[in-house]
């Protein structure tokens, strides 16, 4: 049966989109067993678009089905949401507009959030919230405003808060090759980052605000109004669209105390949340702009009463150099269990590399890989995103997931460096592709991982799994059946 798109209030997808959907959904019962994963890849004309990966759990011992779509909708994926849903960019010229996209049985249904108007997708941010909801802030297009929106998609209502803040000059913001994002959101919190000059150098320069009701943040405070999330609605509700109508300037608190993130000299940065922290690496110049020093700077937000949150800062020797990208956990904050933090790889000489996971203001795990991995990625080169980990709860360490950039794929134990498993792909993997297929805690099905081969095709995915085997703890890769 052919996906037929589901036509709602503002949805213009043939004008805007001009795309034919390919997703065949599977029959009869089997799509109430269905996820829907969605990711981006990069189109024949190298435009950024959005497919999906549907993956039935036939419940027969038979293991999990899967079927791959065509290209679903041209944009760039902001974030794929643990409810289903995904939050999409799409360039629109002057401004870049958002949607969200889901599917409901055989159909896929996206909704245009109407007055949201980013300056591009590296001006908007997503972050889960609790019980489907969602955090969203971005940047408008005249570089004047922030905004911010406590989302719950399946409500009467579009948003449970909602706050701006309306600087007097238009925000210098960095280079779009400058860090990952131009603007960050956590819970009612934005962090902003801008440009500054030191001695005619540039340097990035992180401003904070959180969400103040008495500024005019749109809240529901009294019984009648009050807004809560609800899983209960698996549609999305039209009042999405109405976001545009509640907002007014104000809610968005700056707190002061602007700190300095990095250089543009050297613009491999990255920048992260957890919990109430802030977190960023990257090279500095030094007191008397001679030389670069690498720097991880930590701002600790937790005290909401404050004006001035705490600074940690780690600054490296200079024989230190950082093997991969920086990467947030793959399921930040979904359910309540995943968490934030950064994950990268440090190498230090002799051929010598860790795995580092930072969370909170101490260095939470730092594990010296084998001799076998170190090589791959030191002498290799790791280049591009190549650093993957999935947050498994305070009962496990962290799930590791290494590319290198001849096409090998690493699962890392941090309990045991030696111990260590490699994706069964038959192809070179180019890239790849990483959801937490945790539904709690003691689930042992750890995540789906999608490669991409030098094809440029999506083709195989494997179910990463968890098992005791006496005392020691193994993992394994399981090939998913395809489904016609």
């Amino acid at each position: 049966m052919k996906t037929k798109l589901k036509a709602t209030r503002k949805i213009r997808l043939a004008a805007l989109f001009g795309i034919v959907l390919t997703f065949v959904g599977f029959p009869g019962a089997y799509a109430e067993n269905t996820r829907h994963l969605f990711f981006e890849m990069t189109s024949a004309s190298g435009d950024p678009v959005v497919r999906l990966l549907s993956i039935l759990d036939q419940q027969s011992g038979e293991g999990y089905g899967y079927r791959v779509s065509g290209d679903v909708l041209r944009g760039s994926l902001i974030r794929h949401l643990s409810s289903g849903l995904a939050v999409v960019a799409k360039d629109e010229g002057e401004y870049a507009s958002v949607w969200i996209a889901q599917v409901s049985g055989n159909n896929i249904a996206l909704t245009e959030m109407e007055g949201v108007e980013a300056l591009n997708k590296k001006t908007i941010d997503v972050r889960e919230g609790d019980s489907a909801s969602f955090h969203l802030a971005w940047i408008t297009p005249d570089k004047r405003a922030i905004r911010y929106a406590h989302v719950d998609p399946f409500a009467d209502k579009c948003c449970i808060a909602v706050a701006a803040y309306r600087a007097k000059e238009s925000l210098d913001l960095p280079p779009s090759f400058y860090l990952s994002n131009h603007v960050l959101v956590g819970r009612e919190r934005v962090g902003i980052v801008q440009t500054e000059k030191r001695g005619g150098n540039p340097e990035t320069k992180l401003s904070m605000f959180e969400v103040d009701s008495v500024g005019g943040a749109i809240r529901q405070l009294t019984s009648s109004n009050q807004i809560t999330p609800s899983s209960k609605r698996s549609e999305i509700s039209v009042a999405i669209a109405d976001l545009a109508s509640n907002f007014g300037m104000g809610g968005l608190r700056k707190i002061s105390g602007d700190i300095t993130i990095g250089s543009h000299l050297q613009p491999e940065a990255e920048h992260s949340w957890y919990g109430g922290t802030y977190i960023a690496l990257a090279h500095h110049l030094n007191e008397d702009m001679s030389s670069l020093d690498l720097k991880l700077i930590a701002l600790l937000d937790d005290d909401r009463g404050s004006d001035e949150p705490k600074k940690y800062e780690r600054k490296y020797f200079s024989d230190v150099s950082i093997l991969s990208n920086l990467a947030e956990p793959i399921n930040a904050y979904e359910g309540g269990m995943g968490r934030g933090g950064l994950a990268w790889l440090e190498s230090s000489p002799g051929h010598k590399v860790k795995v580092v996971v930072y969370r909170d203001g101490n260095l939470d795990k730092s594990v010296d890989l084998n001799s076998e991995i170190a090589g791959a990625v030191s002498i290799r080169k790791a280049s591009g995103e190549s650093l993957y980990w999935i947050d498994q709860g305070e009962g496990f360490l962290p799930v590791i997931l290494l590319k290198t950039s001849d096409g090998l794929v690493y699962q890392v134990d941090l309990e045991d460096s030696e111990d260590f498993t490699m994706l069964p792909s038959d192809g070179e993997v180019i890239d790849l592709n990483v959801w937490s297929a945790q539904r709690d805690v003691d689930d042992d099905e750890v995540a789906f991982v999608l490669p991409v081969t030098t094809d440029g095709e999506a083709n195989q995915p494997y179910l990463l799994t968890r098992r005791w085997e006496g005392a020691y703890l193994r993992y394994l890769w399981e090939p998913l059946r395809a489904v016609q």
